[in-house]
């Protein structure tokens, strides 16, 4: 009989496991055993035990390897998909258990080879239209925080779509329509264009004197991009930013320069930009620095 605390030798461990091994491949055994645990629970205790010693050995790179070269090539029947599938949609319906996950996984970050991984992974992949809806379906009616959208639009600064990227897009937008709904929600006050019913009128004290002093101030530089202002083409002098969209608040610090490409994008998700500037980032002496 053995003792309590009694612990196998790494060689009986190895016997062991190659012996489990061997059981397994067998499917009459498998069989049996998945019989012997329908309706089986683990104990609390039982499960605190599994996840330690899991996160413990998944911390180890070599475990990690070993289970990634053990899975290639293996893949899961429709059933078992489904069964997955199924699972995790009952745990995911479990407010308890998503804030759990989000808590876990907060503030972690892939390295760059596993983002390039997941890139090439995703090349060529299309979502289905079912997918798509159901995509659709969960994000409706879910706004992002003033700090997200800020980050969203540091993120976009400096970013172009290449041509071929921006022929994709034109080719799947020809002959698509806005439903009435979505026209009702792009005009008037709900538009995200909507500025507060402001016919475009500037006040006298935001003329040419107050423009040029920003701009110098800012190094006849764009605050946003950095690109500098030319003055080769009349189009191309630097536009001049109201931080709080307040038109009569001309006040400097409410002032930003801005070029004409970036200027534009600011007139949409104006909450993002409004946090953007609100971290208080300049460019002086071609660094950025923060002035709050």
């Amino acid at each position: 009989m053995p003792k309590l605390g009694c612990k196998h030798t790494e060689e009986a461990k190895k016997k062991v496991g190659k012996a489990s091994r061997k059981r397994g491949k067998d499917p009459e055994y498998k069989e049996k055993m998945r019989i012997i645990n329908i309706g089986r629970k683990h104990s609390e205790e039982a499960k605190k035990k599994i996840g330690e010693a899991s996160r413990r050995n998944w911390k180890d790179s070599e475990y990690r390897e070993k289970i990634s070269k053990a899975l290639i090539g293996i893949k899961c029947s429709e059933e078992t998909k489904e069964k997955i599938g199924k699972a995790a949609r009952k745990r995911w319906a479990n407010p308890e258990y998503k804030e759990k996950l989000r808590e876990a996984i907060r503030g972690y970050k892939h390295s760059e080879e596993t983002k390039e991984k997941l890139r090439i992974i995703n090349i060529g992949k299309k979502l289905s239209a079912e997918t798509k809806k159901k995509i659709g379906i969960a994000s409706k009616g879910r706004k992002h925080t003033v700090e997200s959208r800020a980050k969203m639009s540091k993120w976009q600064i400096g970013k172009k779509l290449s041509e071929e990227h921006k022929e994709k897009v034109r080719q799947a937008n020809i002959g698509r329509k806005h439903t009435e709904e979505t026209k009702a929600k792009l005009s008037g006050s709900k538009s995200y264009r909507w500025r507060g019913g402001w016919s475009g009128n500037y006040p006298p004290e935001f003329n040419l004197i107050l423009k040029n002093f920003i701009r110098e101030r800012d190094n006849y530089l764009c605050q946003v991009c950095f690109k500098p202002q030319t003055l080769k083409v009349r189009r191309k002098v630097l536009s001049i930013h109201h931080i709080d969209y307040d038109k009569n608040n001309n006040n400097p610090e409410n002032l930003v320069s801005t070029c004409h490409s970036c200027h534009s994008k600011t007139n949409m998700y104006r909450d993002g930009w409004i946090g953007f500037f609100a971290m208080g980032f300049r460019l002086v002496d071609n660094t950025t620095q923060n002035i709050l």
